[in-house]
């Protein structure tokens, strides 16, 4: 995978050089796996020696959790080239990690609500969307809350007694509420 320079009247300019490290034209091996900012972000969360050890013809797959935290890295990594690309954002490797072991731990925390809420329902009532009255709307709402950005997300959608979507609204606020107001901000974003 090596990025192409786009001709300037596309209106993009792309450089082929690595935005990163400036070394050597971009591609995803050096990206991910040679680069010395990358090798210090793996060495930091403590892929490195298995990352070099899958990369033998002899070795072994790594556990789940290894392979969870591989996968949110080359994420981080490429969410760092981007930064850099698009925005001229450099981060340190340290920050790199960091964002990919917050959102490895967030995904995770996700899970174990969502396992519990599945555990919850065991008196074989079925959690779906139900029609309101016949002449009624029916408004759902939830919010999302992210304390590392400060910032709360929010959303409601309106369907009608039918089911058929009438109206949605998404909109985020700086502010950090709890649920309930979360939730009533969304209310309050349709009108």
């Amino acid at each position: 995978m090596k990025r192409v320079r786009i001709p300037l009247y596309k209106g993009v300019n792309c450089p082929t050089s690595f935005a990163i490290c400036d070394i050597c034209d971009e591609d995803a091996k050096h990206l991910f796996f040679e680069c010395s900012k990358s090798v210090v972000c793996w060495q930091q969360v403590g892929l490195w020696h298995t990352i070099q050890q899958v990369r033998l013809p002899t070795s072994s797959c790594a556990d789940i959790p290894q392979q969870q935290l591989f996968a949110v890295i080359l994420w981080s990594l490429w969410k760092h080239r981007n930064n850099k690309v698009w925005n001229n954002v450099t981060e340190t490797a340290q920050q790199t990690g960091e964002r990919a072991m917050n959102f490895l731990s967030s995904w995770k925390n996700a899970q174990d609500v969502r396992n519990q809420n599945t555990n919850r329902n065991t008196h074989g009532v079925i959690d779906s969307w139900e029609k309101p009255s016949p002449g009624r709307f029916k408004c759902n709402v939830d919010a999302s809350f992210s304390t590392t950005l400060n910032k709360v997300g929010f959303g409601a959608c309106i369907r009608d007694a039918e089911g058929n979507f009438v109206i949605a609204r998404t909109a985020w606020t700086t502010l950090l509420l709890d649920v309930n107001m979360g939730e009533a901000m969304g209310l309050l974003a349709v009108h």
